[in-house]
């Protein structure tokens, strides 16, 4: 069984599909509470399904979850028969999704929706701790263009082409519409797009591998990618396939283009976001060698994560990282060596994260929100990373390569910023010692 990554609140009347839904999330790794416990609840759920809902119905709903839980999102799972009036209602007070009995799709937009929502609060307490500091005005600035949106449509053409055409161009600035994955990936390369939607005909159409690897694009990947299914077994389908927002192909004239403003406003924001996030400036903030945070803001912001985890009762895990360099540890190219394997580690963490160097050769990363089983994972991925790249000289040809041992620890409630660091540096001295094998230092024929 997973640790609990969010606590989900869920008014369900139906106890059987109460009892699909907690098993359905549980595997994700998910808790649903019931709404007499909901205090700092990540995300409201609500199972319409079976129901038939008014707007002044949603509206008490939305008002009973939010009386416990006053931060968090509302998420209506609709049966896909509900008529448009009813989802125009529902989506007054959250967003709503329409699901049958596979609800991969729904988890993977509650995911989105906390991912999106860590970043938003740690560019909120950022914000905070640069302030105090005095050194906000060294970082970008926060803010999002109202402008219409820039929309590419990629299809086959037919009827939900057209339909989603026919409602996207009157309030969006400009909509092109393509055929084939290669033609998308033409247009992006000569034009930048708010959102993007896609309409695959099966789970194996090469759009969906094109929006798998849209992801970790470095610069498309914060473009929102929407998919239009035939119906719900197909929008789960293609969840498993990594899309993260579905509309119904009978949705799209009344639904597809209140969803494209209101995620291409989104995606807008979060680019901002990430920009502050990851932004390497501002005098004793960032080391100059490597571009990760330094010890003292490190520590100084590590103490407003640990008072807002005890105020929502999220997990906050420390991750120590050790670095050595083959050879001589005290030679400048050895040095040099961890000045790019540090510039690495800050470039493969997360914009939530923060990672600090506290030693030549050490560093910590802070993930709110993450618990312990997630940043063991991340750990791994990151000593992966490092050992499995080569580092060369700057002034020669020789090659250095990194042995990388890291520490986990979850903050226990209470606890402060130093004795978190303290647990997660007693967790590195447990750590087995392993032989270090160099790399095969042969050069490319």
């Amino acid at each position: 069984m997973l640790e609990t990554r969010a606590r989900i609140v869920c008014l369900c009347d139906d106890e059987e599909a109460r009892r699909l839904l907690a098993e359905a999330f549980g595997n994700a790794g998910y808790a649903l509470i019931q709404p007499e416990g909901a205090s700092n609840a990540d995300l409201g759920l609500v199972d319409l399904r079976r129901a038939m809902i008014s707007g002044k119905k949603a509206l008490s709903i939305a008002n009973l979850l939010r009386r416990g839980s006053p931060e968090c999102r509302l998420i209506f799972v609709a049966d896909p028969a509900v008529n448009a009036a009813s989802r125009e209602a529902l989506r007054r007070h959250g967003e709503v999704i329409c699901a049958e009995n596979d609800l991969d799709h729904v988890i993977e937009r509650c995911r989105r929706i906390i991912r999106l929502r860590n970043i938003a609060e740690e560019a909120g307490e950022r914000l905070k701790s640069l302030a105090a500091l005095n050194r906000l005005a060294a970082f970008p600035t926060i803010a999002a263009s109202a402008s219409p949106p820039n929309v590419l449509i990629a299809g086959n053409p037919g009827p939900a082409a057209l339909r989603a055409v026919n409602a996207l161009r009157k309030n969006a600035a400009r909509c092109v519409s393509v055929f084939s994955a290669g033609q998308v990936m033409r247009a992006m390369d000569n034009s930048d797009f708010d959102c993007l939607i896609f309409l695959p005909e099966a789970a194996h159409d090469p759009l969906l591998s094109l929006m798998r690897a849209l992801r970790h694009h470095p610069k498309h990947g914060t473009a929102p990618v929407i998919t239009v299914a035939a119906n719900a077994q197909l929008a789960a389908a293609f969840a498993r396939k990594g899309a993260s927002e579905t509309v119904l192909a009978a949705h799209i004239s009344a639904d597809l283009e209140a969803r494209t403003q209101l995620a291409a406003r989104r995606s807008r924001l979060l680019r901002s976001m990430r920009l502050f996030l990851t932004a390497c400036a501002g005098d004793t903030i960032r080391d100059p060698a490597s571009s990760a945070f330094t010890g003292t803001f490190a520590l100084e912001h590590g103490a407003r994560l640990c008072a807002r985890a005890d105020q929502t009762g999220r997990p906050l895990s420390a991750l120590v990282l050790n670095l050595a360099a083959d050879g001589a540890a005290k030679n400048e190219p050895a040095k040099r060596a961890l000045h790019r394997a540090a510039r690495l580690i800050n470039r493969i963490t997360r914009a939530e994260d923060i990672a600090a160097r506290i030693a030549p050769s050490a560093f910590l990363i802070l993930m709110p929100a993450t618990t312990r089983h997630d940043a063991e994972k991340a750990a791994l991925r990151l000593e992966g990373v490092l050992e499995n790249t080569v580092f060369r000289g700057e002034q020669d040809n020789d090659l250095y390569s990194i042995l990388a041992s890291s520490g986990v620890s979850e903050r226990p409630q209470g606890f402060c910023i130093e004795e978190t660091v303290a647990l997660a540096f007693k967790q590195l001295n447990k750590s087995d010692a392993r032989d270090f094998t160099p790399p095969h230092r042969q050069f490319p024929q």
